[in-house]
């Protein structure tokens, strides 16, 4: 059985905006189906300014503001390349308590969600923090079940969050560690399409996975 799926695509492809179009497909076509997870959603001011997350529970949507860039990184021009090497709490501020709700939600819904839904995991959880800790404690809990799990992150973070969810190995960061997860989990890695004819296929290709594995017709 195939449990694990990963939209991946560099930073603003829009990963959220098509995670958030699959959530609302199942919702809405298949009530039968239980939700569970987040999504982080960009935040904008009145000038189109990036501001921050917003973190959106499951399944019932509900908002935490979660992250907003620190005041005197506001103006800051920031590369890529500096993007990469600094750890997102040099930029952000975090509302920890929206990590603690998290947790408190997984551990509620654990044994009673098809679907897992985690979006826009990051360098955070890369470096050990943030939701990976509530998510590998999950994953320990529902390894057993029929439940699935999609995750979208970029790319170049997939190798080393995902081993830490799935392996107890010292070494998770490592590619030789992820590849052979792959083969034992059968992990799809999807990678997120450009043109809009190809995005609706991409979605319709997702839908079909998750409901050949949890047996729920389209």
């Amino acid at each position: 059985m195939q449990r694990f799926f990963i939209v991946c695509g560099e930073q603003n492809a829009k990963k959220t905006h098509q995670i958030q179009i699959i959530f609302n497909l199942i919702k809405n076509k298949f009530k039968s189906i239980n939700i569970g997870g987040f999504i982080q959603k960009r935040i904008y001011d009145s000038k189109n300014n990036f501001q921050g997350y917003d973190l959106l529970l499951l399944p019932e949507i509900k908002i935490y503001p979660f992250a907003r860039i620190k005041p005197t990184e506001l103006n800051k021009e920031i590369t890529k390349e500096m993007k990469l090497k600094r750890d997102p709490r040099e930029r952000f501020d975090f509302d920890n308590s929206v990590f603690k709700i998290v947790e408190n939600q997984l551990k509620k819904l654990s044994g009673k969600t098809n679907i897992w839904i985690f979006d826009e995991l990051s360098k955070l959880e890369a470096q050990g923090n943030g939701h990976i800790n509530p998510i590998k404690s999950l994953w320990e809990k529902e390894k057993n079940s029929n439940s699935l799990f999609l995750f979208s992150m970029r790319d170049f973070l997939v190798p080393k969050i995902i081993p830490s969810i799935l392996s107890s190995e010292k070494e998770n960061d490592s590619i030789q560690n992820f590849d052979n997860l792959t083969k034992k989990y059968k992990i799809e890695k999807l990678q997120l399409p450009t043109d809009s004819q190809t995005i609706e296929n991409f979605q319709i290709s997702i839908i079909n996975s998750l409901s050949k594995n949890l047996n729920f017709k389209i």
